[in-house]
């Protein structure tokens, strides 16, 4: 065969070999938006594609958009990161021959901190309720969790008593913020007494003043004559001086 005849074989060859190349590679493309879906403007978040040994990174442009291509078909993973965003790691599946679209969501660090802030609070508060419900429980009563979440106590000696207790909610922050800067509460002062009724003591007749006036005699009738008390008994008169 000559060498010119073997022309057309290689060429067929390079061609195959190529179209095969081709058809096992595909592409990734799409938007990065960030928590509150808002485009995330260029420069800020940096894209990378691990698929397998082959590592690509890409941009993102002003429209929040990017685009890698000639990624090995399978399975691989894309990896944000930027000076103003939490990383975030997700996985992306590459198709022979196609580009699959994504929407890519990043969260800034200073939302994220804020949100840990705030767990913190939260969880501050839950230990508060918990301390004062052990302080308002009765004395020898024991706490026990109940069928679908709830709670209740149980007192004294087992079967003695049952009270359901509900669950504690958290307090505003504000408020909780108020009851930790506020000082104890003054006791009230006790009300006096109210001071006993007089009641005036009844007037003692002495025994010698009852006898100083005798009781007049039976039929005696005492009649008043100038300086005089005349009594009449029986018809005759007795003068009495007038005291």
């Amino acid at each position: 065969m000559k060498p010119r005849d073997l022309f057309p074989i290689l060429a067929f060859l390079v061609c195959a070999h190529a179209t095969s190349h081709a058809a096992n590679t595909g592409g990734i493309e799409g938007t990065v938006v960030d928590h509150v879906n808002k485009v995330v403007g260029a420069g800020s978040v940096n894209i990378a594609v691990q698929c397998g040994t082959v590592r690509k990174s890409a941009a993102v442009d002003a429209a929040g958009h990017f685009s890698v291509g000639k990624l090995p078909a399978g399975s691989c993973t894309l990896t944000t990161s930027g000076a103003l965003y939490v990383p975030a790691t997700l996985g992306v599946t590459v198709a022979d021959g196609s580009i699959s679209t994504i929407l890519v969501t990043v969260t800034t660090k200073a939302y994220m901190a804020e949100v840990r802030k705030q767990q913190a609070a939260q969880q501050k508060q839950w230990t508060k309720m918990s301390q004062r419900d052990r302080m308002l429980r009765p004395k020898g009563a024991t706490a026990w969790g109940g069928g679908g979440g709830g709670m209740g106590v149980k007192a004294g000696r087992p079967g003695l008593a049952r009270q359901p207790v509900p669950e504690p909610m958290p307090a505003p922050m504000e408020a909780m913020d108020a009851m930790e800067g506020a000082p104890p509460p003054m006791p009230r002062p006790a009300r006096p007494a109210p001071a006993p009724a007089v009641v005036p003591a009844p007037k003692m007749v002495k025994p010698a003043d009852i006898a100083k006036k005798p009781p007049l005699p039976a039929g005696a009738t005492p009649v008043l004559v100038g300086k005089a008390k005349i009594v009449r008994i029986d018809g005759n008169d007795k003068a009495e001086k007038k005291k």
